[in-house]
């Protein structure tokens, strides 16, 4: 309680909310009841709680109080450097944007008895990975004939506007529109922290080599075929979403083939155990294949 009113009184002023709203005050009035009864012992205890003044409501303080903990919690590790890049589109995205932060001001406002505000960081958040991730292509300008030989561009590795990979070419990748190892999110939560890339990329290699094929029992490809594509061919997928608070660890990653890690990210109620070796995909229980080495 002590450190809920200047962690929402902060998060008033990011979103342009009233600081004497509704979660203000109940937030105020929860601190000042529990600074009462602390100070207080025997009888004492029982007339703070008569004369307690209820700005809001009992049921509102009662909610700010038990949730404090958890709330202080995701203030502080709500990634407002994200969400501040989505307030910076000014492009065809702007409204969604606009949308975005309007919801965080509403929740703000509002005591966590009528809106949760966890929930509404973390709605905020994963809309703002897709907002970043839905990035237009320009079409290319149109090309004029050379009137000497044709001499082709450079080639630029990486992604236009984003940060190249050192990484070697990936030559199935290069041909199918595939999920590639949740590339898109992985950008989007790092920008250009190209350490961070980095770092991904080596997780995701170092995961593929580990297995060398999908850890999903029944989701292989044909025997004879080189290593090397099938290598490549592999998605890495994380359990737990970035923008949700899971870890860029390989303990929440897990090897598929690139068509079931799109089902993966169809089936919202998808759920995997790595330490009990399972995955329930459309309601259907899979073994999961893990070694030591992953956990």
């Amino acid at each position: 309680a002590d450190q809920l009113v200047p962690l929402v009184t902060d998060l008033c002023q990011r979103v342009g909310a009233s600081t004497i709203s509704a979660r203000i005050k109940t937030a105020r009035a929860t601190k000042a009841l529990m600074d009462s009864l602390c100070a207080a012992e025997g009888v004492p205890v029982i007339e703070g709680l008569a004369r307690a003044t209820v700005e809001t409501s009992a049921s509102a303080m009662g909610t700010s109080l038990k949730s404090c903990q958890a709330l202080g919690e995701k203030l502080r590790q709500t990634n407002w450097q994200l969400l501040e890049a989505v307030r910076q589109l000014t492009d065809h995205r702007k409204a969604q944007a606009d949308d975005i932060w309007s919801g965080l001001k509403d929740a703000a406002q509002k005591d966590e008895y009528v809106m949760p505000l966890e929930s509404s960081l973390r709605t905020a958040e994963s809309r703002a990975i897709a907002l970043l991730a839905a990035v237009p292509v320009t079409p290319p300008p149109p090309v004029t004939p050379p009137v000497g030989p044709a001499v082709p561009p450079p080639v630029t590795p990486g992604k236009p506007g984003l940060p190249p990979l050192l990484f070697k070419p990936n030559v199935v990748a290069s041909h199918l529109a595939v999920l590639n190892s949740d590339e898109t999110e992985i950008r989007a939560f790092y920008g250009s922290d190209t350490e961070r890339l980095q770092r991904n990329r080596r997780l995701v290699e170092e995961l593929k080599k580990l297995y060398g094929e999908s850890q999903v029992e029944g989701d292989s490809l044909p025997d004879g075929l080189p290593s090397e594509r099938i290598q490549e061919a592999l998605e890495v997928h994380h359990i737990k979403a970035l923008g949700e608070g899971g870890p860029d660890e390989k303990k929440n990653m897990i090897v598929v083939s690139a068509t079931l890690h799109a089902l993966i990210h169809a089936d919202p109620a998808c759920r995997i155990d790595l330490p009990n070796g399972t995955m329930t995909l459309f309601g259907v229980q899979l073994k999961v294949q893990v070694k030591p080495a992953h956990l």
